[in-house]
């Protein structure tokens, strides 16, 4: 599989959604990342795979990014040109914080887990989750 900077996102099929960090974000953003996957050749099993990553990379955002007052968290969900689901959900917080470190390892592993490839960054302008599901896997 490629990395995420030789795998250009096809523009006509992509999809972004933003939102409160608010939990109730998290069903809506979770259920948009399925129906884009569903409708750009997502078997349900994978589907359910990014709904459960991007559960976990919302809830992340909700929890931790803006500590002090209301922010946002997107997702972008698009195809790339060589039939790979490639998700991004971000927020321009201030990051995840020395005491969130317990709480966020089942959820970056349960990430891990679901994606075939995932990349997390974190600066000043906020934490970028990157998730890669190949539309077929060995084996289906």
């Amino acid at each position: 599989m490629q990395n995420f900077d030789s795998v250009p996102p096809d523009p006509a099929q992509e999809a972004a959604v933003r939102r409160p960090a608010v939990p109730g974000s998290v069903t809506d953003l979770r259920w948009a990342a399925r129906d884009f996957a569903l409708e750009n050749g997502a078997d349900e099993g994978l589907a359910g795979d990014v709904m459960l990553a991007v559960s976990e990379a919302v809830t992340n955002a909700v929890e931790h990014a803006y500590p002090d007052g209301e922010g946002e968290v997107e997702l972008v969900a698009s195809l790339a040109a060589d039939k790979t689901l490639v998700v991004t959900v971000s927020d321009t917080g201030g990051g995840f914080g020395p005491t969130s470190a317990e709480s966020l390892g089942a959820g970056l592993m349960l990430m891990g887990e679901c994606a075939d490839t995932l990349k997390v960054d974190e600066g000043p302008g906020g934490v970028t989750v990157r998730m890669m599901f190949r539309l077929q896997r060995p084996g289906a």
